[in-house]
């Protein structure tokens, strides 16, 4: 083969698996933000198509490897079948997990927003008005700084107390 004549090569024999590996009607994926259940548990179980596995060598020497490689799976049929029945396992264990997961989170939001509405109404019998939103109000970069404190002893000459603490040395009436 030519390197000039590779590439349709190469475009033919994907054609060829293509349609052996594509259902007829195409692939059609349904989009959604949210995996349905049923999806994860569907998707959780290990199915792989023992069909599916042979040579991409063209020839005589694919069909050999090919047989190499089935008469493989056959010897080793037990030892898979016991590494997907963990791994199926372990991903039903983890959906299921994920999907309790979800319910309780939307318990506790539908419980949080009853709350909040709790909240409110009985701020709203008391007379409390309730603090800005978050953010509102909050210093931003580029803003002015606030007041400094005044120091606590202001006369010249003595040395002033950045902390405001209060003067505990001995006065006219002792020690404290």
């Amino acid at each position: 083969m030519r390197p000039e004549d590779a590439l349709t090569h190469a475009r033919r024999l994907a054609g060829e698996h293509a349609a052996t590996t594509i259902p007829p009607g195409g692939l059609e994926v349904e989009r959604s933000d949210q995996p349905s259940d049923d999806q994860l548990v569907q998707w959780a179980v290990i199915e792989p198509d023992l069909r599916e596995v042979r040579s991409t060598r063209p020839g005589p020497v694919g069909k050999a490897v090919t047989a190499v490689k089935q008469g493989q799976l056959r010897l080793l049929g037990q030892y898979h079948a016991q590494v997907q029945s963990v791994q199926n396992r372990l991903n039903v264990h983890l959906s299921l997990r994920s999907t309790l997961m979800r319910e309780e989170l939307q318990a506790m939001k539908a419980e949080i927003r009853f709350l909040r509405g709790r909240v409110e109404e009985l701020e709203g019998r008391a007379g409390i008005v309730p603090p800005p939103e978050p953010g509102h109000g909050a210093q931003t970069f580029g803003d002015p700084l606030p007041e400094a404190p005044t120091p606590v002893n202001p006369e010249p000459g003595e040395p002033s107390d950045p902390f405001g603490v209060a003067d505990l040395s001995d006065g006219p009436e002792g020690p404290r």
